[in-house]
């Protein structure tokens, strides 16, 4: 899971961090977690993706968990044409936004409210 362009958590001055703390943005190198345990999740459930995600043709895949990248397959460094995905992505994201009780609010696009 390791990457050129990743450094694990621990290796930031973040010994203490944990999924409790809050959300870390990337600056120029993602962080990373040495394991899924360390994020919370399970090891086996996330093989269990990647092998879907390979039999389903995937070229890359990368988990972001809170921030700090979680997993990450395939050919992770290389741009890809993501215009295909956004409005799959985000009726995703604004789905989750929904259930989650926010709503819309006026003309911004960044303006949603519980």
């Amino acid at each position: 899971m390791a990457s050129s362009h990743a450094q694990a958590l621990k290796t930031r001055g973040r010994a203490n961090w944990n999924v409790t703390s809050p959300a870390i943005f990337p600056q120029h190198n993602w962080l990373r977690y040495d394991t899924p345990e360390e994020a919370g999740w399970f090891a086996d459930k996330l093989s269990a993706v990647r092998k879907m995600s390979e039999r389903a043709g995937s070229a890359a895949v990368m988990v972001i968990y809170n921030g700090a990248i979680l997993a990450q397959w395939g050919e992770t460094r290389r741009r890809y044409m993501r215009h295909s995905i956004r409005k799959s992505l985000l009726s995703a994201l604004y789905e989750i936004a929904v259930e989650k009780g926010y709503r819309y609010q006026g003309n911004d696009f960044l303006d949603w409210r519980r």
